[in-house]
């Protein structure tokens, strides 16, 4: 049976850390990387249009900590779902 791969996106200001994860995410067939973004702030507008499963987040980030974006995006998570129940 075959299964929807994880959908995962990655947060990270150094391009060599992303490349490298993403390298090892996508030679699993079950993991599928739906955006590779280079800043915290990129990471929380288009997180409902990726709707990524699992967000890789490097925590220490100039301008918004990926702390924050996680905190953000999560209520952002909540809010879209509690809207979607709502319809």
């Amino acid at each position: 049976m075959m299964m929807t791969p994880v959908k995962a996106m990655i947060s990270d200001d150094h391009p060599m850390v992303t490349e490298g994860i993403q390298s090892i995410l996508e030679s699993y067939d079950d993991i599928r990387v739906v955006g590779c973004l280079s800043n915290t702030r990129a990471a929380i507008n288009p997180f409902e249009a990726l709707e990524p499963d699992v967000i890789l987040m490097d925590l220490n980030m100039p301008k918004v900590g990926g702390l924050s974006a996680t905190k953000i995006v999560l209520g952002q998570r909540y809010l879209c779902t509690d809207a979607k129940k709502s319809l």
